[in-house]
């Protein structure tokens, strides 16, 4: 959880709720990143979504945080800053 808060700030991103819950989605397997609908073409990046044999648990965290600013986009927060 601290690679999601570290990459979706709740002070600096304004959907940091529904990215982080994406990531989670994506980390633990309940959605697969494949199962998004496509512009068409094939997926740029061609990486599996289960965790690979050579990729740490971090690394893996931070692929998903990454597909969910991909999928829904970082919204800054606006307004005033303290």
């Amino acid at each position: 959880m601290e690679v999601f808060d570290d990459e979706f700030d709740y002070r600096e991103v304004a959907n940091h709720k529904d990215l982080t819950d994406l990531a989670v989605a994506l980390f633990v397997g309940i959605m697969s990143a494949q199962a998004a609908p496509s512009g068409g073409g094939g997926d740029s990046n061609g990486l599996p979504w289960g965790r690979d044999k050579d990729e740490d648990e971090l690394e893996r965290a931070r692929r998903c945080a990454r597909e969910a600013a991909r999928r829904i986009g970082k919204k800054p927060r606006t307004g005033r800053k303290r």
